[in-house]
């Protein structure tokens, strides 16, 4: 009978079978999302892959970001800054109370599940054996490609200061100002860890040409002649029609025995009567591991610049770009 063509077949009997054979939907492979919030919760402590399995793409994305972040902000030898266990430890460990998921509410593509969760909270210190205490969590879910992701919620944003957040390009965190200020200088600022060593980084940055053409907007090094020991480079940069004659110097300035950074610092020669206000440094500090975190900083009026041209020499993307260019300048 199987066998048979499905022209041979009645109608009814061939749909069937082909209903069959095809593969079931994604949403229906993983279901609903009371289903997927109580497998979530399951897994919470035991298996952090299936945690990540079920997060939302947005949820996972912000986990990478912290992940980036702590690799950039960490001194010494490595740690596994892993995403996966990013968002496994980001949840809260606890054990599901069996049975006890329930649809809230769900809205097209969102929802909103309840579980009660068994807790032992310490009531002091050295607390050996404290009670089990059981409290209510609304888990939030969206729909993404058919199946059912947990949203968790996002991680704190990090400031330094008023006005000033950051913004994530890849292995690469940039920060600009909220709002310029006319007639003030303003700080720019991008940074990442690369693997090449400080050294390499920092033969390159000896060079004025490689120092120079890693900057973002810097179409053109233009020879100059050295004011007595300090080399110094003309720069023509792509959106502003401008030729900057800048000084460049190096030091070494060890923050501590084990943390050693050297910067590149440069500034527009004669600053006070350079048409803008242009400086800024590398910063390198190695790791233990043979990587290097690279701070690029910059200076400047923005208002200086004619028209939106600093706006887009400077932006966020050019700075990170820039950041990831000194280290291929430097191979």
């Amino acid at each position: 009978m199987l066998h048979r063509p499905i022209a041979a077949m009645s109608w009814p009997f061939a749909v069937a079978l082909i209903a069959l054979a095809l593969p079931l939907p994604a949403a229906a492979q993983d279901g609903g999302p009371v289903a997927v919030a109580t497998k979530f919760h399951e897994s919470v402590g035991k298996n952090c892959g299936e945690i990540w399995r079920l997060l939302s793409s947005g949820t996972q994305e912000q986990y990478q970001a912290a992940a980036n972040r702590r690799e950039r902000d960490r001194a010494g030898l490595p740690r596994p800054f892993v995403p996966e266990q990013e968002g496994c430890s980001a949840a809260t460990f606890s054990e599901l109370k069996r049975g006890s998921a329930r649809l809230v509410r769900q809205q097209g593509d969102e929802a909103v599940v309840a579980v009660d969760l068994n807790t032992r909270p310490s009531r002091f210190r050295y607390d050996i054996a404290p009670p089990v205490k059981v409290v209510t969590e609304e888990t939030r879910l969206v729909r993404e490609a058919g199946n059912w992701r947990v949203v968790r919620p996002p991680r704190e944003d990090i400031t330094r200061g008023p006005g000033w957040r950051p913004k994530e390009f890849g292995p690469v965190d940039v920060m600009v100002p909220e709002r310029f200020n006319p007639g003030l200088i303003d700080k720019f600022e991008a940074t990442a860890v690369v693997r090449t060593s400080a050294d390499t980084l920092e033969r390159a940055l000896r060079d004025p040409q490689r120092w120079a053409l890693s900057l973002p907007g810097v179409k053109a090094v233009l020879p100059a002649d050295p004011a007595g020991e300090t080399p110094r480079v003309l720069l023509r940069f792509d959106e502003a029609d401008l030729v900057l004659p800048n000084r460049v110097r190096l030091y070494v300035k060890p923050a501590s025995p084990s943390r050693d950074e050297s910067s590149v610092m440069w500034d527009a020669e004669e600053s006070k009567a350079s048409p803008v206000h242009f400086r800024g440094s590398w910063k390198l500090k190695p790791h233990e591991d043979g990587s290097t975190r690279i701070t690029l900083l910059f200076h400047l009026d923005i208002k200086q610049w004619p028209g939106d041209s600093a706006r887009r020499i400077f932006s966020e993307e050019r700075l990170a770009k820039a950041v990831l260019d000194l280290e291929k300048a430097a191979r």
